[in-house]
């Protein structure tokens, strides 16, 4: 059968709305449905899960890609994303539905994401299927299964210059990669997820 899970998280990051600059904090809870039958994929994409949100997402700095400030946000050596409209709680749970089920390769089934932080006044926001994606709904790095955080290793500002961004991570890098015959694997504290057949005994 397939097993249903959450996890709630709580992450923090920098906030630019309207080129004002806020702290916010945010917890989220994560629906997920199990599908995968191999225990090595179930711990890597629960490792996925984790490190995107507490070493990509969290301590990062929300922006909207057209800010007018952008360039100088973007020559900082912060952790920048660039989000296709101004960074509220709605359009953050949008991402984060999006980009997690992107990386968990269907391995879970991410169903439900519910997102609240102290900027938004702890008002809960939840997202599923049903979604209308507004201004996400294009490909974008919030549908790529990489660990990626951007569209393009480079950047074309408003004023014609461009920006380097860096090339991003692989996941085999990060010894995170769903190949069971490389090197990568999980780490020691995983969580391993069980399925339960019909023919299991209690």
């Amino acid at each position: 059968m397939n097993v249903k899970l959450k996890k709630v998280f709580n992450f923090s990051t920098g906030l630019v709305y309207d080129t004002e600059f806020s702290v916010n904090y945010y917890t989220t809870t994560v629906h997920m449905t199990l599908l995968a039958e191999n225990e090595y994929k179930q711990n890597i994409a629960y490792e996925r899960l984790k490190y995107w949100i507490d070493y990509v997402l969290s301590d990062s700095i929300l922006i909207h890609d057209a800010d007018p400030k952008i360039e100088q946000w973007l020559a900082t050596e912060q952790r920048i994303i660039m989000l296709p409209d101004q960074p509220v709680d709605q359009l953050v749970g949008i991402m984060l539905f999006l980009k997690l089920n992107a990386i968990l390769e269907e391995v879970f089934v991410i169903t439900e994401v519910e997102l609240s932080s102290t900027v938004g006044d702890d008002m809960g926001y939840i997202h599923t299927y049903a979604e209308n994606l507004g201004p996400m709904d294009y490909d974008g790095w919030w549908n790529d299964s990489r660990p990626t955080w951007v569209n393009q290793t480079k950047k074309q500002t408003k004023t014609g210059k461009v920006i380097k961004l860096g090339r991003m991570p692989e996941w085999k890098e990060l010894e995170l990669s769903f190949d069971e015959d490389g090197n990568d694997s999980p780490s020691n504290d995983s969580v391993v997820f069980v399925n339960f057949s019909k023919d299991d005994k209690k």
